[in-house]
């Protein structure tokens, strides 16, 4: 009886070391045979039209397909690579958030990038970049996104707070979550109905 069991193991290895092979191989050849590298981290969907998706990766940035996946491009107007989370707006699919922690480069890359239009081009607006206690930029990462149903309000969990945009993240201001100053991270968030969010953190669940 252990013979069969054995090649039945050995079959499932071959089929799972193939299709892991096939995967690459298709998305080595879609991108042109660039391989930018990182595991999937954020996946999201337009809601409007469910061939448009985005993918954010660990170390390689950002892809997006217009074809439900068939087809792959690198979104190269992100001068980040390390993606945390990434979310198209569900009441106006034109607006794009994502967000990547910060990196070693001279400007870090970490933060909030935004796209007004569809993805095409991409920007990190000055407000949503904080400042320290000497007015200089911080260098902050950027986590979780959430957008608030039926509003043009929009969340995200920082190093530095919740980050708070009123107009679909053209402006933003920051908040503290915590009573005592210490801007603690968030890093989940999650809006539960108007006017009450739940965060998670290094404070905890609040």
């Amino acid at each position: 009886m252990k013979k069969p069991i054995l090649l039945v193991h050995f079959l499932y290895v071959i089929i799972f070391m193939y299709s892991c092979y096939s995967w690459h191989g298709v998305l080595e050849k879609k991108l042109d045979g660039v391989w930018w590298g990182g595991r999937a981290v954020a996946v999201t969907a337009d809601p409007t039209d469910n061939k448009i998706v985005f993918v954010g990766s660990e170390t390689g940035g950002v892809f997006r397909s217009t074809n439900g996946g068939t087809l792959w491009g690198h979104i190269d107007s992100i001068p980040a690579f390390n993606c945390f989370d990434i979310r198209i707006c569900p009441d106006a699919p034109s607006v794009i958030i994502a967000t990547f922690k910060q990196d070693s480069r001279t400007i870090n890359g970490g933060g909030i990038w935004v796209s007004t239009d569809g993805g095409k081009r991409w920007r990190q607006p000055p407000t949503s970049i904080p400042e320290d206690e000497q007015g200089n930029p911080k260098r902050i990462s950027a986590y979780g996104i959430c957008y608030q149903h039926l509003t043009s309000n929009v969340f995200v969990g920082t190093d530095s707070g919740i980050a708070v945009s009123h107009d679909f993240g053209d402006t933003w201001f920051y908040i503290d979550p915590n009573p005592s100053g210490r801007r603690d991270t968030v890093s989940s968030i999650v809006s539960v109905f108007p006017g009450k969010l739940v965060i998670y953190g290094s404070g905890g669940i609040m």
